[in-house]
């Protein structure tokens, strides 16, 4: 018989719980840097949401790893909070700039058509600034803005890891190629 092996996005699974958490007890939770992408204002903000996070999350935080899938997060949760409460002074909710920079962050995937979908959104948040409808376009701006930064940083060390370790082990072969004394 098979051995099956379940693979788990802890990390995921985490702010899964976190955001159920927040919608649940979103009045008793303080508005902080910590706590403002997990509380959610309705259970459709929060449904429609998690149905993005859990297709969007789990590649993300397989191509990235868990470190830099919560530094790429922390970067969106920071920017975006303090958006909101130093420039804008208003307290803004969700995860949903982190669902947009979840959408950047899977360009390598989804190639033309990921950057297609990216100026599409972008367009439509753009546009969505002159309507009063109680979302925050310009988060969802910032979203893609940390997105597109986080994966430059990104690939930038990616390739430079990968000159390092190509160079390091040229080195090795022309070592092992030595007579030994």
């Amino acid at each position: 018989m098979k051995n099956i092996q379940i693979k788990t996005e802890i990390i995921t699974l985490i702010f899964i719980i976190l955001c159920t958490v927040g919608v649940i007890f979103k009045d008793y939770l303080p508005h902080n840097v910590l706590t403002s992408a997990f509380i959610h204002g309705s259970k459709d903000h929060f449904v429609n949401n998690m149905m993005l996070f859990l297709l969007l999350s789990p590649a993300v935080e397989e191509k990235l790893g868990k470190v830099n899938y919560l530094l790429a997060f922390a970067l969106t949760t920071v920017t975006v909070h303090y958006f909101h409460t130093g420039l804008l002074h208003v307290n803004a909710i969700g995860i949903s700039a982190w669902i947009f920079a979840l959408i950047v962050l899977n360009i390598g995937k989804l190639k033309i058509t990921g950057i297609l979908l990216i100026s599409i959104y972008a367009f439509q948040e753009i546009s969505g600034m002159f309507n009063n409808d109680n979302t925050s376009h310009a988060g969802h701006l910032l979203g893609i803005i940390t997105g597109i930064i986080y994966l430059l940083i990104y690939n930038y060390i990616s390739k430079k890891k990968e000159t390092y370790e190509q160079e390091e082990g040229s080195e090795k072969s022309i070592l092992s190629d030595l007579p030994r004394l």
